[in-house]
């Protein structure tokens, strides 16, 4: 039925609707597989419906195209030049010219470029310091896969105001410091205070021995800390007390000081 339409040089509504009756189609199904066969080699199978290109969000560009792209931005964008997209589209599209191939978008070489790791880019493009702004301050954390490894500390003050009992004269503003387990991010102390918080003095709160029985899962926060994380606020001078930092740590612990903007 497809065949001797497609065979004319032109469909006209009653031959399209008397197909349409006849397969159980509507007219514009019709002209579909018309167009299908005109543009197949004769079979039957040139009347299936063709397979999606990938949808959103995939590759649509051959292989051969996604190579010259590949190529040009490590050689044209990714580097100390900083040449802008307009110029590595021209690049790729001379390329792809030359090689007989079907020029992409610039949208999709946009698309490619967001794709890039933001360091590595970065570094390449503008140097190693422009990059340290997407970097953690202290660099990458160690892992930390067992409870109590590692417990981070950190104080902020109380949005309270302490005054005296006797002639209500404000004495300031406590602290309240929170030391909270890495893995498991349970509240393992916590502690309100007048006095300035300091690095060494919240390392030596902890002063529980770990008992010699093995450990359950369920009572380890009992057990000493491996080491303690301690943001410090370095903004307001504090943890430079030279007595605290000279003073020696329990047996056993590390203390680790991050940098002034560290969250990890």
């Amino acid at each position: 039925m497809i065949g001797p339409l497609a065979e004319k040089a032109r469909v006209g509504l009653t031959d399209a609707d008397g197909a349409a009756a006849m397969l159980g189609i509507s007219r514009r199904q019709v002209y579909v597989l018309v167009g299908r066969w005109r543009a197949g080699v004769g079979v039957v199978s040139d009347l299936l419906p063709g397979r999606s290109s990938g949808g959103r969000g995939s590759g649509r560009l051959p292989d051969e195209v996604e190579a010259i792209v590949a190529e040009v931005l490590r050689r044209w964008y990714l580097t100390r030049q900083r040449r802008s997209v307009a110029a590595v589209h021209r690049e790729i599209a001379r390329q792809c010219r030359l090689g007989g191939l079907r020029v992409p978008s610039r949208g999709s070489v946009v698309r490619r470029i967001a794709r890039l790791e933001p360091v590595s880019s970065t570094v390449a493009r503008e140097g190693s310091e422009a990059a340290r702004r997407l970097q953690p301050p202290g660099g990458v954390p160690p892992a930390v896969v067992d409870l109590l490894e590692q417990v981070q500390v950190d104080h902020t003050p109380v949005d309270v105001i302490v005054v005296d009992e006797q002639h209500r004269m404000p004495i300031g503003r406590p602290y309240l410091t929170v030391a909270i387990d890495v893995v498991s991010r349970c509240v393992v102390g916590l502690v309100v205070t007048l006095e300035a918080p300091s690095a060494s003095r919240r390392s030596r709160r902890p002063t529980h021995r770990p008992p010699r029985r093995p450990l359950r899962r369920q009572d380890r926060v009992r057990q000493t800390p491996q080491a303690a994380r301690h943001q410090p606020r370095a903004a307001r001078g504090e943890d430079r007390n030279p007595q605290d930092l000279a003073s020696p740590l329990p047996r056993g612990h590390v203390l680790a000081i991050a940098p002034s903007g560290d969250s990890q």
